[in-house]
């Protein structure tokens, strides 16, 4: 008896969502995979930074691209523990939920850059969250997801180079189901982010503005209370990831943060729903030299290499699902988008909740 033969899935979009999609598709060696995107994964506007990572790198190459970060959140006021998210639990994270005291305490160990605790109390922040984060350089990572594609997958259709475009651009998602069924694939993933907006007619789909400063890791010069340590005898010499989302330095839409990536220090930020604005503007500059000063960059000696704008998938809740609307289709459509910039956060688990569905949807 012949064999049965392989059904073929494509999936579009080469995010960081769409890269793992399909290389997690194709190490269950159930399917054949396709990859499409109309845009290279390092386009210019696809590369939205994605600051923390709480999923541990397992395969050696992939752990080479990420940095283990000592991340301290600040905070007003003590939150109590049944409210804590249940990361918090992971013992690889080493959560701890200290005073300023404390905190500047332990960093007569640490060494951290982070605000004196003189400073902390004058800005009213009583309290902070430490943990050991990991964090991704998205750059790198991408080039090195989109180099195992090219080796596992069927077929990986991607502009050659960062700033190239296909006109290949999705107008409906029929015309998706379309490409899927001339390449002769069973089922088609949709991880296309801001697309799914005008592609599946979806109002949830929202671009979350984000804007950042980027400084030389190597060179920016840090502010002196930052570098000297509290007992003076011993330099500050660890690079942490540094946060506030509370007044007087942050808030929700608007928060502070300070996150070394690579060789590169970013300065943020924004999260604004329904802003579509692709500049920095002058105002939104100056609260970013404002956030670089408070987290322990000195402003007067130190120039950013870059300034970025972009916009984050936001949904209210993430679309990883079949779709029951096209039942008569041959072609089974698999909807992954909607994770809010936090591709990175959620690749691996959103993945593996993607792959299943595939499975499932192909033994309808």
């Amino acid at each position: 008896m012949a064999a049965t033969p392989m059904k073929r899935v494509l999936v579009v979009g080469s995010g960081a969502i769409g890269l793992r999609t399909a290389l997690e598709l194709s190490s269950r060696k159930q399917v054949l995979v396709k990859l499409f995107s109309p845009r290279h994964p390092l386009h210019p506007s696809e590369t939205l930074d994605e600051l923390l990572d709480y999923t541990l790198a397992k395969d050696s190459a992939e752990a080479r691209l990420v940095e283990i970060v000592p991340t301290v959140k600040l905070m007003k006021e003590l939150i109590q523990s049944t409210t804590l998210g249940q990361w918090t639990t992971d013992p690889r994270l080493n959560y701890q939920q200290l005073t300023v005291e404390m905190l500047s305490q332990q960093n007569r160990v640490n060494r951290l850059r982070i605000p004196s605790e003189h400073e902390l109390l004058n800005a009213g922040y009583r309290h902070a969250h430490m943990f050991f984060t990991p964090i991704v350089n998205a750059t790198l990572m991408l080039k090195h997801f989109l180099e195992r594609a090219s080796e596992m997958l069927e077929e990986v259709d991607v502009p050659s180079s960062p700033t190239d475009e296909t006109t290949d651009m999705f107008e409906s998602i029929n015309e998706m189901i379309e490409m899927a069924a001339a390449k002769n694939c069973d089922a088609v993933v949709n991880c296309t982010g801001l697309a799914s907006r005008k592609l599946c007619h979806d109002d949830q789909m929202l671009g979350a503005r984000g804007i950042l400063l980027h400084y030389d890791r190597e060179t920016v010069e840090r502010r002196q209370s930052f570098v000297t340590g509290r007992d003076s005898d011993q330099a500050n010499t660890n690079d942490a990831a540094i946060m506030a989302e509370h007044a007087p330095w942050g808030s929700d839409s608007m928060p502070c943060y300070l996150v070394p990536r690579g060789s590169t220090i970013l300065v943020g930020g924004s999260y604004l729903e329904q802003d579509a604005r692709e500049t920095i503007s002058d105002e939104e500059r100056v609260r970013l030299f404002q956030n670089s000063f408070n987290l322990g960059i000195d402003i007067d000696k130190s120039t950013p290499t870059s300034q970025w704008v972009g916009f984050r998938p936001y949904r209210p809740t993430v679309r990883c699902e079949i779709e029951s609307g096209l039942a008569d289709s041959p072609v089974k459509l698999i909807h992954n988008y909607g994770h809010g910039g936090s591709g990175w956060t959620v690749n691996v688990g959103a993945a593996k909740e993607c792959a299943s569905l595939v499975q499932e949807a192909l033994k309808e």
